[in-house]
């Protein structure tokens, strides 16, 4: 009997990291192109950048090219004589995008185009010029309800709705001493958008019985991380720890992982940093923002706040409660097995990707 014939599939992403690497959409993009790399015939297209030299691994064919780099990937993957094509997008900008998949169409002629918007547009910004090349692409895959009723307006019957997610097998819990005193945790860049500084002065506030690791980063402005360090002053029960190369291995240290998000700009559709903590079963403290919300079933697999106050409530419950922060740890690994597996989550792409590969 003859093998069933596999999708010639390119997957253009100018990064692609492995999850030792802090970076939501270059993880997922890592996770997904792995399991697509099993069912597909598989190519992915990634930037050069001296930063990432060493991912991504050997999971899948990989060709790295530079700028202009919506032409030279284009390029790629018409000499591969690809099917379908996903140029995976973390641009807010909608008339900058459309530009990129101008080129892109230009160059692919007769190949199948898919958009697949990792992060939120700017949903104010101009349209004009995306509206005139909606009819270029065939899909635009969505990572989360608010990108794909955007889409939905402007492409009306062209998206998709695919959540982001991670491989649970490869990430294990490791509990904490129960006789320890409770450690939270915030991992990533120290920007106004993440708001570590909202959880430094809730901290501080409160004054829990417990200890905070702020783990992670500026980004070309020290101004939110200047304003942590003088909260934080001379209190020895708040740590401070630059870029880890390991950061699953140090969330893993911690009992209650917060993301006070103040909003969603530049982030996975669904933070992905969250879906590790809750992975690793920590109780995790979210804010209501939509990046974070559709993990989150309030005091059911995590605590969600809207407000400073919250904040500080959800941290002082948290801290004196370790039954409450087990339970809530528990119930967020097994929501993470069941609706954020990429192994699930890599079958809805795929569908979408014949879908389109056979013009249905």
């Amino acid at each position: 009997m003859a093998s069933e014939k596999k999708l010639k599939l390119a997957f253009i992403s100018k990064y692609v990291l492995s999850p030792e690497r802090i970076s939501g959409t270059g993880n997922f993009s890592y996770y997904l192109c792995r399991e697509l790399n099993k069912k597909t015939d598989l190519t992915v297209i990634i930037g050069k950048n001296k930063t990432f030299e060493q991912s991504p691994d050997k999971n899948f064919k990989f060709e790295r090219t530079g700028f202009p780099f919506s032409l030279r990937s284009g390029l790629i993957a018409r000499k591969y004589g690809k099917d379908v094509v996903v140029f995976c997008s973390g641009i807010t900008g909608l008339n900058l995008l459309a530009l990129y998949l101008v080129f892109l169409k230009i160059i692919l002629v007769g190949r199948k185009l898919i958009l697949f918007q990792l992060t939120e547009p700017d949903l104010k910004g101009n349209s004009f010029l995306f509206r005139l090349v909606v009819p270029f692409v065939k899909k635009i895959v969505c990572t989360n309800r608010v990108i794909e009723e955007h889409f939905g307006k402007i492409a009306f019957g062209k998206t998709a709705l695919v959540y982001p997610g991670i491989d649970t097998n490869k990430i294990k819990p490791i509990a904490r001493p129960a006789n320890k005193k409770p450690r939270i945790g915030y991992f990533g860049y120290f920007l106004d958008d993440k708001g570590p500084d909202k959880l430094v002065a809730a901290f501080k506030k409160v004054k829990p019985n417990a200890e905070l690791f702020i783990v992670g980063k500026s980004k070309n402005d020290t101004k939110i991380e200047n304003t942590m360090l003088q909260t934080a002053k001379n209190d020895p029960n708040i740590k401070f720890f630059g870029y880890q190369d390991n950061v699953l291995k140090m969330m893993n240290t911690c009992d209650i992982i917060v993301f006070p998000f103040r909003w969603s700009k530049c982030v996975l559709g669904l933070a992905l940093t969250a879906i590790e903590a809750m992975a690793l079963e920590k109780a995790v403290i979210v804010s209501n923002v939509s990046v974070l919300t559709p993990l989150i079933e309030d005091k059911k697999n995590g605590l969600v706040f809207s407000t400073d106050k919250e904040l500080e409530q959800a941290l002082s419950l948290l801290c004196k409660n370790s039954a409450l922060r087990k339970k809530l740890g528990v119930a967020a690994r097994k929501t993470v097995k069941e609706k954020f597996s990429v192994s699930s989550v890599s079958k809805d792409f795929l569908q979408v990707c014949n879908k389109v590969a056979e013009g249905l």
